[in-house]
């Protein structure tokens, strides 16, 4: 393979890339002659049985190389994306989404078909998806994409620099850690005062697990608290994830007076 065709996708590359990921899913189930052609190169499998509760990501870990970013979105938004480094350098990009069904999950993969410029063989090894794909002749050197079940992966590594591990050799791992079950998500809920002043509003979040707030039309302080950049609609995210990797968002909108 050549050193164009590995070229590795930075994370500033990748957190524009979630904004083209969710542009995509939003176009899933229109039929454009480009969606007809797309689904011709990349013909759906039939569908697999069986389920998973998640991956445990916490497990993942591979020689020379250190977890130096993660962000972590629902399947719709582009899923978790885990960057692991050598040094300084960002070498692998991991996503990961569990997803509801096995419909859900082979969407994940074709936004991330969308992205690859070339056309991709099949996966040889099965342990990629049942709706898998990857470079190399499909033996997945430098990134490989698939969904297995309800759960989807893909995988971009620099092979280029020293000791890096294949695609194939990650995609082993994410298949190692998959756990079966059914993908039960964790719970959120998040509420704001029917009148939303100006000058800030209380957050009220309930969850098990720690929440990450996020605005629109204003921005969260110390409380929480919901302050308006101005009178307007304003809104509130409230994002959780476990240890499988299962996320779960809630929203809450008001209008600033």
């Amino acid at each position: 393979m050549s050193t164009k065709a590995r070229r590795f996708v930075s994370v500033a590359f990748l957190g524009g890339a979630l904004l083209g990921a969710a542009l995509l899913g939003s176009r899933a189930s229109s039929s454009t002659p480009a969606d007809t052609d797309f689904h011709k190169t990349y013909p759906r499998t039939p569908g697999a049985s069986g389920a998973f509760a998640g991956v445990a990501l916490d497990k993942l870990s591979f020689p020379g190389l250190t977890l130096t970013d993660r962000e972590d979105h629902t399947v719709d938004e582009g899923g978790i994306v885990l960057a692991y480094s050598q040094g300084n350098d960002v070498r692998l990009v991991v996503k990961v989404a569990v997803a509801p069904d096995s419909a859900r999950a082979r969407d994940f993969v074709d936004v991330e078909l969308h992205g690859v410029q070339s056309v991709l063989p099949a996966a040889v090894d099965p342990a990629f998806g049942d709706y898998a794909f990857a470079d190399d002749g499909g033996r997945g050197d430098a990134f490989a994409v698939g969904a297995l079940g309800n759960i989807a992966w893909s995988v971009r590594v620099d092979r280029d620099a020293p000791s890096m591990p294949r695609a194939s050799t990650v995609m082993a791992a994410l298949r190692a850690n998959a756990v079966p079950g059914a993908p039960t998500y964790p719970t959120v809920h998040v509420s704001l005062p029917n009148e939303v002043r100006v000058s800030g509003a209380d957050i009220t979040v309930s969850s098990s697990l720690t929440a990450k707030l996020r605005a629109e039309g204003a921005y969260v302080a110390v409380g929480p608290r919901l302050r308006p950049f101005g009178p307007g609609p304003v809104s509130v995210v409230a994002q959780v994830v476990d240890d499988l990797g299962r996320v779960a968002s809630a929203r809450a909108s008001a209008t600033a007076k």
